[in-house]
């Protein structure tokens, strides 16, 4: 049955139970250093990350595939890398590496 799922060498791209992100978004924001470079320059927006989660839950290999800049694409690879637990993906009852995304969003902070 795992050969009906898709995935490139150890990581698979689809299981029946893919990983689920347990540290909430509210912590991670809460976690987020907003660049000065970004802060000076009023960004904002949404960075999604596409990367691994490993058998154990853990964020490996980030990479931006829609950033915003400005500092704020390399703090989401820190939150995911330093923050981010994720309940892993399962195939046939075995915790596997999977590929998945992720979007954090950047919103300067009022006042």
């Amino acid at each position: 049955m795992a050969e009906l799922y898709p995935r490139e060498g150890d990581v698979y791209l689809q299981v029946p139970q893919m990983p689920v992100l347990v540290t909430s978004m509210d912590t991670l924001i809460a976690q987020q250093i907003y660049p000065l470079a970004a802060v000076q320059a009023g960004v904002e927006g949404d960075v999604t990350l596409e990367f691994v989660v490993t058998e154990e839950g853990r964020v490996v290999a980030p990479e931006v595939i829609a950033g915003i800049g400005h500092g704020c694409d390399a703090e989401s690879k820190r939150l995911l890398i330093v923050w981010a637990h994720f309940e892993p993906g399962h195939l046939e009852g075995n915790a596997v590496r999977v590929r998945t995304t992720l979007t954090i969003p950047f919103r300067l902070p009022q006042g």
